[in-house]
């Protein structure tokens, strides 16, 4: 037996209506699932202490970015600063490459001003007048007057940087483990030292996000919201 369905009319409006159902549900889907992802990320700069402007690096775009009917929406989340993200991501390994070591400050030295200088790494002031991470210990010694002064043992003794004698502070490089010194200031020749940095050849960048778990949820969410739609 052969069934026959005859249907009148005009069923156009029909079908553009259910097409722009799916087509919001895709969208609301797609944008639901990037907003959490974007969301995480930030929460977990920020969690880390690394600071808003690594946390706001990260970015949302939606296509098409007009709301017009598609069945294949998409969403790219992606970072403004990808070396600093995949840096944190991965705990990476960084190794002097000018010098010899790394010039990590303690926090007395930080509240000296060794630890953020004004100009930019491509040159010129930072802008906004705010200053920039990066520690360097000869321009911290230029600017208080410092002596530098070498205690390492393979360099046979004391070594300074100036000629003659001089009065004024001293920044004083001991030896210290792993190959490492550590850079005592005196501000006075019968003051007491102060730690103000560590110098290691390398560290271990300690790893502070997870970048792809974070995606995996993402995945998983917008998964379980297209079968539930």
């Amino acid at each position: 037996m052969r069934l026959v369905a005859t249907v009148s009319g005009n069923l156009q409006p029909l079908l553009d209506d259910q097409a722009e159902a799916i087509s919001t549900a895709l969208r609301t889907a797609i944008e639901t699932a990037s907003t959490s992802l974007l969301d995480e990320l930030r929460s977990q700069v920020r969690a880390a202490g690394l600071g808003t402007g690594l946390e706001k690096a990260w970015r949302r775009e939606v296509y098409p970015r007009s709301r017009k009917r598609t069945f294949h929406p998409a969403a790219l989340v992606y970072s403004k600063s990808t070396v600093l993200h995949d840096a944190f991501d991965l705990g990476p390994t960084i190794t002097a490459r000018r010098s010899r070591f790394l010039v990590i400050p303690t926090e007395a030295g930080r509240r000296l001003g060794l630890g953020t200088v004004p100009s930019s790494r491509k040159g010129g002031a930072v802008p906004g007048g705010q200053r920039r991470r990066y520690a360097d210990l000869e321009p911290f010694a230029d600017r208080l007057d410092a002596e530098v002064v070498s205690a390492s043992r393979r360099a046979g003794g004391s070594q300074s940087r100036h000629n003659g004698a001089h009065r004024g502070p001293r920044i004083v490089l001991v030896p210290a483990k792993a190959g490492g010194l550590v850079a005592l200031l005196y501000l006075r020749r019968d003051a007491k030292p102060v730690a103000i940095a560590r110098l290691v050849p390398t560290v271990k960048l300690q790893k502070l996000l997870d970048i792809a778990g974070a995606e995996a949820r993402a995945e998983t969410a917008l998964s379980a919201a297209l079968a539930g739609g």
